[in-house]
């Protein structure tokens, strides 16, 4: 009976976000890029693009963004683009399918956590929230990137008690991941910190210890063979985040950390009533990281490593991407 019920949320929420999608797409962010790498991808002008690209980017007065975003999500709107060329509506399809799959991976995420009747719940305050399906209508990374590092958290919670199968899945999410936001590679940064904090409570324990080794070096494997494939795949570009940190402040650092607290009402709503019961949630939302800080340590080390990188992105940058990832994949994890 749960299962569905699961069923009818998933496709209610798939028609309602099929609903929003229109035919064309607001200006002032990355989906050009993404477009255009889509379609260096399908005429295997890939290294053109990057050069042409360097030019735009290194002669602006304010450098906007990379020379090239990772590939993976180009890589994924390359098959439409073969199909409908430029057509915004057929472009923003795969988005649908990825948002479907995070709502699979909530509810797997929340079974063993609450009630199967809460579990649902927490999937329709997702599945049914106007300010995440109006986003469907947008061709970007954000989904795809909450879809697969929210199966690759749920991959970590469990990885201790997988088979080798298991490990190997687990790495590979996280290149794919890695490969359609370069900021995916916390995630194995998360699961080697996970291991570390094992191995250290149970370092009188050998064979745990073992375990823990042999855990990190299938999926760093895993992980490092797909990277060398990808770079010798695809010309780079995306080293060029670097270089906006040369616009870091401390000063500017802590304002943004504020501005961060504040931008998880916007999932609630912008009236006052909904910017007090998000005061109240987030009150219980340190009692429940408190009370599950041994079971879900994970998501602890992820959402601390992911705020991090936020508040200590330069402002040189369009940070509305970052606000919108910022909103969907951490409130995802702190449900827990």
């Amino acid at each position: 009976m749960r299962n569905r019920l699961l069923v009818i949320i998933l496709v209610v929420s798939l028609s309602l976000g099929t609903s929003v999608l229109t035919r064309g797409h607001e200006w002032g962010d990355d989906f050009a890029s993404y477009i255009m790498q889509a379609e260096s991808i399908w005429n295997g002008t890939t290294r053109d693009f990057v050069e042409h690209n360097s030019l735009t980017i290194f002669e602006s007065s304010n450098q906007i963004g990379p020379v090239a975003y990772p590939w993976g999500y180009p890589l994924i709107l390359s098959p439409v683009y073969a199909l409908k060329g430029i057509n915004p509506l057929e472009l923003k399809l795969p988005t649908l399918f990825f948002y479907t799959g995070f709502l699979i991976c909530l509810y797997l995420l929340m079974k063993p956590r609450l009630t199967p009747t809460e579990s649902l719940l927490i999937v329709c305050l997702f599945a049914f929230n106007p300010l995440l399906l109006k986003f469907l209508d947008q061709i970007l990374s954000d989904i795809p990137f909450l879809f697969f590092s929210t199966l690759a958290l749920l991959l970590m919670s469990s990885a201790h008690r997988r088979a080798n199968t298991q490990l190997v899945l687990l790495g590979i999410t996280i290149f794919i991941a890695s490969f359609i936001r370069t900021t995916g590679i916390l995630l194995l940064v998360s699961f080697l910190a996970l291991q570390l904090i094992d191995a250290w409570n149970n370092k009188t324990n050998r064979e745990l210890l073992k375990h823990g080794m042999w855990n990190i070096l299938v999926v760093g494997t895993t992980f490092g063979f797909l990277w060398l494939l990808y770079v010798l795949s695809f010309p780079s570009g995306s080293e060029s985040y670097l270089t906006q940190y040369q616009g870091f402040q401390v000063a500017t650092a802590i304002s943004f950390i504020y501005r961060y607290f504040q931008v998880f009402n916007l999932f609630f709503g912008e009236s006052i009533v909904w910017k007090i019961l998000y005061y109240i949630l987030f009150a219980f939302f340190v009692i429940g990281i408190w009370k599950r800080r041994r079971e879900d340590t994970v998501f602890i080390i992820f959402f601390l490593f992911w705020m991090i990188l936020l508040v200590t992105w330069p402002p040189g940058r369009d940070r509305a991407s970052f606000s919108r990832f910022c909103l969907f994949s951490s409130i995802s994890r702190s449900k827990e």
